[in-house]
């Protein structure tokens, strides 16, 4: 069969894991992500041999795992003088009768005087039928018989819901001055509309030409922060009449 409908009743069980990962994959990607769901794998380590890691979701190249409660694994004793990286992985694997699982492994790397570094692991794609494929969760560094604070490798996706409901669109006439710059919102303009200041270390906002009107202007560049007067004003590509009304369409971001 070349047309399936997956999301359907078929009469017979017929939807498998690759359609479930093929669904996952073209929502956020074929990559490995942890996602914001409960205490979102974070890890410490609970004595020198124990590595533990909270409850929490995450996306191996379209499957998904989840951790119902901490897991724990454990952790090789250092020795005295030497220093060492072990990775903390989750591990997909299938077996000959094609049951897949998955569990949390710790990979021991070399013990070296020098700079240790991490130890390899598996890189299979599981859509192109590896049997065994790590995601790497944390760097477990070493030195001598001490573990130190697990270090994260992965990259975390925010919920839909957060990413829309951390957004802000609209659209403004805006009236030049006869320069490139125009000034979009000032600090109590921006706080109407996203609900707190600006913050540049956290938030973004993109702008757009919404109109042709003043027929010098060819395009909005970027929007740029002046922190002395915390404006946001819209980079033109080039001066525009003064007087003129352009409009402007933008796109708020606002960070976690």
């Amino acid at each position: 069969m070349t047309v399936e409908l997956v999301h359907g009743f078929a009469g017979t069980p017929h939807i498998d894991a690759n359609d479930i990962a093929s669904f996952n994959t073209g929502i956020v990607g074929g990559g490995d992500y942890v996602l914001n769901t409960k205490e979102m794998l974070k890890a410490n380590m609970s004595n020198a041999n124990t590595f533990v890691l909270a409850s929490g979701d995450l996306l191996m190249q379209g499957r998904h795992v989840t951790f119902t409660s901490s897991t724990s694994a454990t952790v090789v004793s250092g020795a005295q003088g030497v220093k060492r990286n072990d990775l903390a992985v989750c591990r997909y694997s299938r077996a000959s009768n094609g049951v897949e699982t998955a569990e949390l492994k710790i990979i021991q790397g070399a013990a070296t005087q020098g700079t240790p570094a991490d130890p390899g692991y598996q890189k299979g794609r599981i859509i192109e039928g590896a049997t065994v494929a790590d995601m790497p969760l944390y760097r477990i560094p070493i030195s001598g018989i001490t573990p130190g604070t697990p270090i994260p490798l992965y990259n975390r996706i925010p919920s839909m819901w957060d990413s829309v409901t951390h957004m802000r669109t609209g659209r403004k006439t805006l009236t030049s001055e006869g320069t490139d710059s125009l000034r979009l919102f000032d600090q109590p303009q921006f706080t109407a509309i996203a609900g707190r200041s600006f913050d540049p270390a956290r938030d973004f906002v993109a702008v757009m030409l919404s109109n042709r009107a003043d027929s010098s202007t060819t395009s909005a560049i970027a929007c740029d922060y002046v922190p002395g007067v915390k404006w946001l004003t819209v980079r033109m590509n080039k001066p525009t009449n003064k007087g003129a009304l352009i409009d402007i369409s933008y796109l708020i971001v606002l960070g976690r």
